[in-house]
């Protein structure tokens, strides 16, 4: 009971310590975009009294970065908490470039929209400015679209395929038989040995194949010592040698050194 009572305080404890960072992390930020702001709108440049410093535009850019970079802080703590919970990309690069252009947590937008607005004010007035700003945009444009191309691609389909395989038990059984049935059967067994009746011949089942085939070696190399390799890479007198294929073939290893008959 103790040792609940114990855990719950101090559960309590740390919430109460991730509200406050959290609050401090706003607060600088707010600070930090709120002060690029009010210092914009001033008709003329306030100068700092006693060491004669003006706030110009270099210093309110200045400003906005810093805030942005408390910003950043904020997002990295934010996935870090929140990375299993709600679902969200495997790397914070994922998450910034791919999961929050996507609107998959909208409300994060918000401090960068308002960012945004002061940044453009901020920029107009200055060349160099505007074109650092510019600079930026086609910047984190390109990271966008990189991960965009990248998650929207026929790789990144297979990839997740691939993961859902590996975690399947049932998955990796069933190929398991069908692999090792083969093996009692043949000298080896190809792709092309294990498509089954019905089972359409497109470019997810051939990943599926070779990605079976791949796990099995992964698993049972040493204990069977088997062998993965491309039938264009067998030797030119082995009966399964074919010049013109790439498909992978498993065999123990004993049987790369058959040879055709060529008397």
């Amino acid at each position: 009971m103790r040792t609940k009572a114990s855990d719950k305080k101090l559960n309590r404890l740390s919430t109460i310590l991730e509200i406050i960072t959290n609050l401090g992390t706003i607060a600088s930020w707010v600070l930090g975009v709120g002060s690029a702001y009010l210092l914009n709108v001033q008709k003329t440049p306030v100068v700092v009294p006693g060491i004669n410093f003006t706030l110009d535009l270099g210093f309110q850019f200045a400003l906005l970065i810093s805030a942005m970079l408390g910003y950043i802080h904020f997002l990295q703590k934010y996935w870090e908490r929140n990375v299993d919970k709600l679902k969200l990309s495997n790397s914070f690069i994922d998450f910034s470039f791919w999961d929050i252009p996507r609107l998959n947590q909208p409300l994060l937008l918000i401090p960068i929209v308002m960012a945004f607005a002061i940044f453009v004010q901020v920029s107009i007035k200055s060349y160099w400015l505007l074109g650092i700003f510019l600079s930026f945009l086609v910047l984190m444009g390109y990271f966008i679209f990189q991960r965009f191309r990248y998650h929207l691609s026929p790789t990144r389909n297979y990839e997740r395929l691939a993961e859902n395989w590996s975690s399947s038990t049932e998955w990796i059984e069933k190929w398991a038989r069908r692999i090792r049935k083969q093996l009692s059967l043949n000298i080896g067994v190809a792709e092309s040995d294990l498509y089954e009746a019905g089972m359409p011949k497109s470019e997810t089942s051939r990943v599926e194949i070779v990605f079976a085939l791949h796990k099995y070696f992964e698993k049972y190399e040493f204990e069977d010592d088997l062998v993965l390799i491309r039938l264009n890479d067998l030797h030119y007198l082995h009966p399964w040698h074919l010049y013109d294929s790439y498909d992978w073939v498993l065999m123990p290893r004993k049987n790369l050194e058959l040879r055709r008959n060529t008397s």
